[in-house]
């Protein structure tokens, strides 16, 4: 229990580094220089948190001065108290990249005015919390209604007509709304872990073909691989569109599949669980995989076209649409029994390996139904997806 508090407290301080206010004094001795940031964490997809704060202090008139930045940034003048002028900066990008900045009149950059931001994006959020169970995810919940109890009072605090005396209360203001945010975050996952998935061809059903389901064997395909079916196989036409069946984080894309591929399926005697399941992935063609609300993957193969703008890493709706059938993996010529194939791996919510898992840990995680019989998935199979 003490190794499980602690490694619950490492992902909560990570989480909190999504979150926290930073304070930054420097005293440079220059005519207009640094004096605070609020915070240095600029969350790209909120339209509150992609702003911050900050204060300069200056014995000249800068009220008129912008921000410059690689990614489009707009710049709010505040006021001015004791030789500080407060400005607010609203980073307008959502794919920033390039975290420094520094303050400009004319085009020409200001001395000591330079500072950098902590870009932050709700899919890098997103990534660490599915990996855990739904016990922890409550515990680190309940830790941020605690933190945000504390500083609910300081949230009243206007932005404008800012004094210096005022620079704490903010600091404790910031930290109210990002832990807010991140709170709503993970409430938001802990209520999808509720919902059904939605069947990922929009109109079509699951399958009741045995040899559709999981578990159907595949003895020809045994020498090489596990010989047995993980997924869910869906007829439907080629150029079938394919959406997500849950809100999600990409995780990996294959989108270069070529015949010449399957040269590279090993054959010899023995071989590991690893080398069977990477033969399998070569047999499986252009992919897309998501890990969802659930935690779990969900992998999705046999795929033609995928859509340009699906990237890895990047947070994805339900039902989005996002790529088509087609045969993509498939060995045998003149093949023309298209189909989704899609399977669904349980994520064994290992505290350790939170954040960390790689491709090899996903193809080694159980699929969803994994032994069950014919007669029980059929039965039990919409107890976890939508009726069309």
């Amino acid at each position: 229990m003490k190794k499980i508090r602690l490694i619950l407290s490492g992902i909560i301080g990570i989480i909190s580094s999504f979150s926290l206010a930073f304070w930054n004094i420097i005293w440079v001795g220059s005519t207009v220089e640094l004096g605070s940031i609020i915070s240095k964490n600029v969350f790209l997809d909120s339209p509150f948190l992609n702003k911050i704060t900050l204060a300069y202090r200056s014995n000249i008139d800068i009220s008129n001065y912008s921000f410059s930045s690689s990614c489009e940034t707009k710049t709010k003048f505040f006021g001015e108290n004791n030789g500080f002028y407060f400005f607010e900066l609203e980073f307008l990008d959502k794919e920033c990249i390039k975290p420094y900045i520094y303050l400009e009149n004319w085009g020409k950059a200001i001395p000591n005015s330079w500072f950098s931001v902590n870009f932050i994006k709700n899919s890098e959020i997103y990534s660490l919390l599915l990996d855990l169970n739904d016990k922890n995810l409550g515990k680190i919940n309940n830790n941020y209604k605690d933190r945000i109890k504390k500083l609910a009072i300081y949230n009243n605090l206007k932005e404008k007509n800012i004094k210096t005396s005022d620079l704490s209360y903010l600091v404790k203001k910031r930290n109210y709304q990002e832990g807010l945010y991140k709170k709503e975050i993970i409430e938001n996952i802990i209520q999808k872990r509720q919902e059904k998935y939605s069947i990922p061809i929009i109109g079509y059903s699951l399958p009741i073909r045995a040899d559709k389901i999981p578990n159907s064997t595949r003895p020809y395909r045994a020498e090489t691989t596990d010989g047995i079916h993980h997924s869910w196989d869906i007829d439907s036409p080629a150029g079938e569109t394919v959406v997500a069946l849950d809100d999600g984080i990409i995780v990996r894309i294959v989108d270069t599949w070529k015949k010449e591929d399957l040269t590279n399926i090993k054959k010899w005697d023995n071989l590991t669980a690893e080398e069977k399941a990477r033969n399998l992935d070569i047999l499986r063609g252009n992919q897309v995989w998501i890990k969802t609300m659930k935690g779990e993957l969900v992998m999705y193969a046999h795929l033609d076209t995928i859509n340009t703008s699906i990237k890895e890493g990047i947070f994805v709706e339900k039902e989005t649409p996002f790529w088509t059938v087609w045969a993509s993996g498939v060995p045998e010529e003149w093949y023309n029994d298209y189909h989704l194939d899609f399977a669904i791996y349980e994520n064994p919510y290992i505290l350790t390996k939170v954040w960390k898992y790689d491709i090899a840990d996903y193809m080694q995680w159980d699929w969803k139904m994994k032994g069950k019989e014919k007669d029980y998935i059929l039965e039990h199979q919409y107890d976890f997806f939508l009726n069309k």
